[in-house]
């Protein structure tokens, strides 16, 4: 048995590679689709301009700790006020950063 926790979200291929699965080819893509999905229904359920990127704030505390660059990310990341700017900082983070396990 294993408890794996928030350790899933600092590397969200975790329990493949417990299970000897490969990782996916491109792991950014894989991030970014579950980020988006994520993103996406807290949208729809959350009300308020700042429910939601703080909401996402907690999560990519985790997520931001497998990609390169990762303290300057979440500073950008924590700094965001607005949908707008938390969706800027992320653009960054997936277009500048490298995923590193």
């Amino acid at each position: 048995r294993w408890m794996i926790g928030r350790q899933a979200l600092v590397d969200p291929f975790l329990a493949a590679r417990i299970k000897g699965l490969p990782e996916p080819a491109n792991p950014i893509d894989e991030i970014r689709a579950f980020h988006d999905a994520l993103y996406t229904r807290y949208r729809q359920v959350l009300f308020g301009p700042r429910h939601v990127p703080d909401k996402m704030k907690e999560i990519c505390g985790y997520l931001v700790r497998s990609f390169s660059n990762s303290d300057s990310v979440l500073k950008s990341i924590n700094r965001a006020k607005t949908l707008e700017s938390y969706e800027r900082a992320i653009q960054d983070m997936f277009r500048k950063e490298h995923w590193q396990r």
